[in-house]
């Protein structure tokens, strides 16, 4: 699945996207990009964590598959 974030595509391999599981994604405006791999993931029926992260000097959100509460 390709999610767009500043008109750059992603590509996420979310079937292979394990519990507690995580990926980086270089971003700048860091609100947009969680909100786009929020609602993909919710879409999903996955629940995920996702924080601002910097990581080799380049500024992005990291998330993580999280298990559900309940």
């Amino acid at each position: 699945m390709t999610i767009k974030i500043h008109t750059i595509e992603f590509e996420i391999d979310w079937d292979a996207f394990r519990l507690y599981a995580s990926f980086f994604i270089p971003a700048l405006n860091w609100q947009q990009a969680k909100e786009i791999v929020t609602k993909e993931a919710e879409n999903r029926g996955f629940q995920v964590v996702v924080r601002i992260s910097i990581e080799n000097n380049i500024q992005g959100i990291r998330v993580w598959r999280v298990q559900k509460r309940g």
